[in-house]
């Protein structure tokens, strides 16, 4: 049994019937049959209670009473705002002494006067919950506006150990420099149904930060030596290592020599810095955080280092790696690497790429100058270039720029995974262009049915 209770000075039944029957009218969708019978009084009463008010306020109190009992029992005690107060605003041209006569009448107490933005906050006395108050107040004359005190949720900083590191994700000494990602995880972070393929030097896939993000064939059973999903390639569990060459700087078991099912290289830890900007395990309370740990990452090995000892990735390798990225599901691919020669079968598999909805995000490359980097530079719909800022968004010197770069993304003093359970800063091109890979595939989480 619920009772209605008032202050000292009672609200006239005038105001009890104009705020009851505002609030059935809200409920009915303004249907006067349905108004009518959210009251429990006839279309008739509704439409002469002014004339005759006896009978009907009898109805109207008995629906008040009910009204507020369904209301009062959906409020918990996590409700998503302050228990005990309420923030209004009032008419233009309201007087004070109209604000004082509300105060008194509803016995509130004045928390917070914010004359600034025309709102006070209301301390509300026991006797009414906050769904109560807001619902006579929302409702009087003089007032404009009235809500709870709702709270908002903190942008919790994950548990990495490392994140304080990671100024390109969260920099509070300069903000405008960063990727606001606590703010873009609160919209979106990340889908596993979006997969970046990342095509470099090869990885460590044992790495603590980065086994629970890469991505598992769904068609593939492993380790049994056949093609379970008939896309060309046994036992492809995590990607594929296209590398293929005649020479190649020896090593223990010269993994240059043939294409395989496994892209590990523990001779470069560059695979693995790009790979952990993007999928680093987020909130598990050790090393760093990915930008898009909740999506997948396909891993295509495409490089080796050559009789002269340079890290070098073959184009024949890149191009084949980007077909099976695309024909295995990937969304995004990351190339990190690139020359100033002009590679016409190269455009045409990136071509060939965007053409089927991927979007390709390429590295503009690390001289100083505004001379074309390709694939960067390669005018492609879909394909993104991207250059290198500073921790006070400027330009790294040694960034390449131009027209041809679409965008710069944090290159400098970067914190990533490197090899063997380890972490350390690193700097280029090459750790902006996983920033803008990782922030599209938030992108594509959000957004499913985009194409690119």
């Amino acid at each position: 049994m619920a009772t209605l209770k008032f202050n000292e000075k009672l609200p006239t039944i005038q105001q009890i019937t104009e705020l009851l029957i505002n609030e059935a009218i809200k409920r009915s969708n303004g249907n006067q049959k349905n108004t009518a019978r959210v009251l429990g009084i006839s279309s008739s009463a509704l439409g002469s209670f002014l004339k005759q008010h006896s009978e009907a306020v009898k109805y109207l109190m008995i629906a008040f009473t009910v009204l507020f009992i369904s209301i009062g029992s959906n409020v918990s005690a996590d409700s998503g705002y302050a228990q005990g107060k309420v923030v209004v605003s009032f008419k233009v041209n309201t007087s004070q002494y109209e604000i004082t006569e509300l105060i008194e009448m509803y016995n509130l107490e004045i928390s917070d006067n914010l004359p600034q933005i025309n709102y006070y906050v209301f301390q509300i006395p026991s006797d009414y919950t906050v769904t109560e108050m807001v619902s006579i107040l929302k409702n009087h004359d003089i007032v404009e506006k009235c809500e709870p005190n709702y709270y908002t949720n903190n942008q919790d900083v994950p548990s990495d150990s490392l994140f304080n590191r990671q100024w390109s994700l969260d920099n509070p000494d300069h903000i405008n420099s960063d990727l606001h990602i606590l703010e873009a995880w609160e919209i979106e972070s990340g889908s596993p149904d979006i997969i970046v393929a990342v095509i470099d030097m090869g990885f460590d896939m044992n790495h603590e930060d980065l086994q629970e993000n890469i991505w598992n064939n769904p068609g593939e059973i492993a380790s049994n030596g056949i093609d379970d999903d008939g896309n060309g390639y046994v036992d492809d569990i995590v990607g594929w290592d296209f590398v293929n060459q005649s020479n190649g700087l020896n090593d223990d078991d010269c993994d240059w020599r043939d294409e395989d099912n496994d892209p590990t290289s523990l001779k470069s830890s560059h695979g693995n810095r790009v790979l952990g900007i993007i999928g680093a395990t987020t909130d598990n309370g050790i090393g760093l955080a990915g930008i898009a740990a909740n999506c997948k990452t396909m891993l295509i090995r495409a490089g080796f280092y050559n009789t002269e000892g340079y890290q070098v990735l073959s184009t024949s390798a890149i191009i084949k790696g980007i077909i099976y990225a695309v024909e295995n599901g990937a969304r995004v691919i990351n190339i990190s690497s690139g020359s100033h020669r002009y590679s016409e079968s190269y455009k045409s598999a990136l071509e060939y790429a965007t053409s089927n909805g991927v979007l390709v995000v390429c590295s503009a490359g690390n001289e100083g100058s505004t001379s074309a980097c390709y694939p960067a530079a390669y005018d492609i719909p879909g394909l993104i270039s991207v250059g290198a800022s500073t921790t006070r968004d400027a330009k790294c010197s040694f960034s390449n720029y131009g027209n041809w770069v679409d965008v710069s993304a944090p290159g400098q003093y970067i914190m990533t995974t490197l090899l063997n359970d380890s972490y350390g800063a690193t700097q280029g091109t090459s750790f902006s262009t996983p920033m803008v890979a990782g922030i599209a595939a938030l992108l594509f989480s959000k957004y499913p049915d985009w194409t690119r």
